[in-house]
């Protein structure tokens, strides 16, 4: 988790340590957080905006995922069923 930041671009408007937590570390959301913390975004519409971006990002990125997955994927090589209910044993 610290090193999270390194891998975000400088334009996701946020800086982590306004909203990341340490593992482990105790802390308060009264003292430790602001709410009304929206990082370098200055109305709805410019983070509305950085959202459709960054969906438009992650559905391609998805598509190069889903392609490199070997197929047949072991959870589509034949078709669910539930299983019988079996007794408890009563010993």
């Amino acid at each position: 988790m610290r090193t999270l930041g390194n891998h975000l671009p400088d334009s996701s408007g946020f800086d982590l340590k306004h909203i990341l937590v340490e593992p482990e570390k105790p802390i308060s959301l009264k003292e430790d957080f602001d709410p009304a913390y929206s990082g370098n975004f200055k109305d709805k519409e410019e983070t509305l905006t950085e959202l459709r971006l960054n969906i438009e990002q992650l559905a391609g990125q998805q598509d190069i995922l889903y392609a490199t997955v070997p197929t047949p994927c072991f959870w589509f090589s034949k078709p669910w069923t539930p299983q019988a209910k079996t007794a408890r044993s009563s010993t």
